[in-house]
């Protein structure tokens, strides 16, 4: 009786081992391909794409997937080529608006720059580092309290209350 519980557990114990390593490797796998969309690719890659390759594209995937006919798959090319080229539209007016928030942050810092002294300007590029486009972003340093050996602790994480 004891012999079968200790195989049992060992069992039990191999099979959760071996759970969670295919849910690691599953997980690296995702994050490798580092796509962006639901549809495995990437957005950037999309963005170069005309209508009628992301129509051809998606008419392609469902065709491999369900086999359609020659008369559905032109209708389905037809309804892609609708649905891509509102796409690319849309696209574009984001990129556009994120141009244009881009040029205002820019804009927004360079006037802040004026209004300050070079002392002062001193102070913020020292606490921020500055991409090529003006864009600032704080140093890591100054983002996290550090501990004694440059760890974050749990009691001296930002918005903690454990001591």
């Amino acid at each position: 009786m004891e012999l079968k519980q200790i195989k049992m557990k060992k069992i039990l114990s191999l099979a959760l081992l071996l759970s969670s390593m295919s849910f690691v490797i599953m997980a690296q796998d995702v994050s490798e391909k580092g796509h962006d969309d639901h549809t495995g690719h990437d957005k950037k890659e999309m963005m170069q794409k005309s209508a009628e390759e992301i129509a051809q594209m998606r008419t392609d995937r469902l065709d491999k997937e369900v086999k359609l006919t020659a008369s559905q798959r032109k209708q389905v090319y037809a309804l892609n080529l609708k649905d891509a080229k509102a796409l690319k539209i849309e696209m574009e007016a984001r990129q556009k608006e994120s141009d244009a928030n881009r040029l205002a942050k820019k804009e927004s810092k360079d006037q802040l720059f004026k209004i300050l002294t070079p002392e002062q300007q001193k102070i913020i590029a020292e606490k921020f580092d500055l991409h090529n486009d003006g864009k600032p972003y704080f140093k890591r340093e100054e983002m996290k309290k550090k501990s004694k050996d440059g760890k974050r602790t749990l009691s001296n994480k930002v918005g903690s209350t454990v001591n």
